[in-house]
């Protein structure tokens, strides 16, 4: 009877331990993807909710989609868990031209799925890059075009106008080509560069604004008007 009465006591004294483990919070550092961390202690933790307890006693909840990684979470099987709730470990991605794609996948991220993975500041970043790729492209297919019509007016020209033409139109094409690859160079870089800052946490030291614009010339003596398509190119270091 004693040795019942004790095995009792014991399993009783297991059990209680066990409840007030499970109803100790986890003290946490939670980070985030765009590169932010909060710590606090763990309430709760969900599929797509985590919620929790910082210094000044106030719970806060955040999103799973913007979570890259939880602290003081065991790992089960590749996953980050906290009794049989799971989080899915962050998936790579990579840069193909100007989109960006999951490693391994066939598909092409949208910019929405992009927002939600990249978070606000490193979205900005991406769409920033994205257009200055944009625009370099603009400037190479503007020099292809004007390379064509450069060389059609300046060899078929019926006049010597349209010659002139020619060869301004082929001198324009020359500049505009190196100008539209250095910015399209610069852009995929960028675009590089919030892929590490996703993947790794890395982070680049220098950084491009590119501003495009619309130049006009007039001619007073011919009563005519031109423009020309020019840019900006801040790099700060």
């Amino acid at each position: 009877m004693k040795k019942i009465i004790t095995m009792f006591i014991l399993a009783m004294a297991l059990a209680m331990g066990s409840v007030l483990q499970a109803q100790n919070p986890i003290s946490s550092e939670v980070l985030f993807k765009n590169g932010s961390t909060v710590k606090g202690t763990l309430m709760e933790l969900q599929n797509d909710t985590i919620v929790l307890q910082i210094s000044d006693g106030t719970l806060v909840s955040y999103p799973m989609s913007e979570v890259q990684s939880i602290s003081n979470v065991n790992d089960i099987g590749g996953k980050s868990a906290v009794g049989d709730m799971q989080i899915e470990p962050q998936r790579k991605i990579k840069r193909v031209g100007r989109d960006l794609k999951y490693v391994g996948a066939r598909s092409y991220l949208d910019f929405a799925d992009i927002h939600r993975l990249l978070g606000n500041d490193l979205y900005k970043d991406y769409r920033s890059a994205y257009s200055i790729a944009g625009t370099g492209a603009a400037f190479i297919t503007a020099s292809v075009i004007a390379a064509g019509l450069g060389v059609i007016w300046a060899f078929w020209g019926t006049t010597e106008s349209i010659r002139t033409r020619g060869y301004y139109t082929c001198a324009f094409a020359g500049i505009c080509l190196p100008v539209g690859c250095i910015v399209r160079c610069i852009g995929k870089a960028r675009i590089g560069s919030v892929v590490d800052q996703y993947n790794n946490g890395l982070r680049t030291a220098a950084t491009y604004e590119l501003s495009p614009s619309v130049l006009g010339f007039n001619d007073m003596a011919a009563g005519n008007g031109s423009y020309a398509v020019g840019a900006t190119l801040n790099i700060n270091l």
